[in-house]
């Protein structure tokens, strides 16, 4: 006697998303975005954060090329981790399509959110490689590269949006 079992997959894909992984495009759209936040935060570096603190840090004129160059890359991850956590906030309590669909979303706030955050990641590890003598850290500029590239495909294949979003709240946690 012979018998047959019949086995069932459950489908977590439909084809569609299949050919879409498949079909993979370069969708330059939110470039602006990333080149708009990497050149401001180089421009808060070199410029904004000099001005400021030589103004309100009575001992900053007191610093090592060191220690400013640490004090002004301090004050952009404060000034990144602000803006994106509000955006991840505000993302959780009113982006309903997120959490419905918290592996395959497209969500123009949520891309616009992770340029600004790739813009910062990449000038921070410009600054590291720059002044690598004074503050380079090798592990930081990986732990850098490594998110920039995940979050590229977040922003390239659409999915797991839920997730980036919520590992981009982290960013709160910055001291």
């Amino acid at each position: 006697m012979i018998t047959t079992t019949t086995m069932t997959t459950k489908t977590y894909f439909s084809t569609y998303n299949f050919e879409q992984m498949l079909n993979i495009k370069f969708d330059p759209t939110f470039l602006p975005v990333a080149a708009t936040s990497f050149t401001l935060f180089i421009f808060l570096y070199k410029v904004i954060n000099p001005i400021l603190s030589n103004l309100l840090i009575k001992d900053y004129k007191n610093f090592t090329d060191g220690q400013k160059i640490d004090w002004s890359t301090r004050i952009n991850s404060s000034i990144n981790s602000l803006t994106v956590g509000i955006i991840c906030i505000y993302m959780m309590i009113a982006d309903h399509g997120l959490e419905a669909n918290p592996l395959l979303y497209k969500s123009y706030l949520l891309k616009t959110n992770l340029c600004i955050v790739i813009g910062y990641l990449l000038s921070d590890t410009a600054i590291n490689i720059i002044h690598y003598k004074k503050i380079g850290d090798p592990f930081s500029m990986a732990h850098h590269l490594v998110s920039v590239y995940a979050f590229v495909h977040v922003l390239t294949l659409n999915v797991m949006p839920y997730f980036a979003n919520f590992r981009l709240l982290a960013e709160l946690s910055t001291p």
